[in-house]
């Protein structure tokens, strides 16, 4: 996303136009110029692949969470009605 970006602004885009359509700051174009601007083209592709590749193990680990979530909320659920059920009464009776 960041390469396409200064690409673009590289390529002769207007800074403003292109700040304006992806909703980032003209520092933000310029900050990532002088990060990615050390960097070699090999270089920069890798890291942008590592972003991809980080991006997709961050939404396996919320996808992830959430199930686990939703399976102790069933847990709990759950063990409240089998004790409901459990209840007896003195005379060994259920209630």
């Amino acid at each position: 996303m960041r390469m396409h970006i200064l690409r673009k602004v590289e390529a002769g885009a207007d800074i403003r136009v292109v700040c304006h359509e992806n909703h980032i700051a003209e520092q933000t174009i310029r900050r990532w110029k002088r990060q990615l601007g050390r960097l070699g083209v090999n270089e920069t592709a890798r890291l942008e692949e590592q972003r991809q590749k980080n991006k997709e193990l961050r939404n396996l680990l919320v996808n992830s969470l959430l199930i686990n979530r939703a399976w102790n909320a069933a847990t709990i659920r759950n063990r409240e009605f089998s004790h409901q059920n459990l209840v007896v009464s003195a005379n060994g009776r259920p209630a």
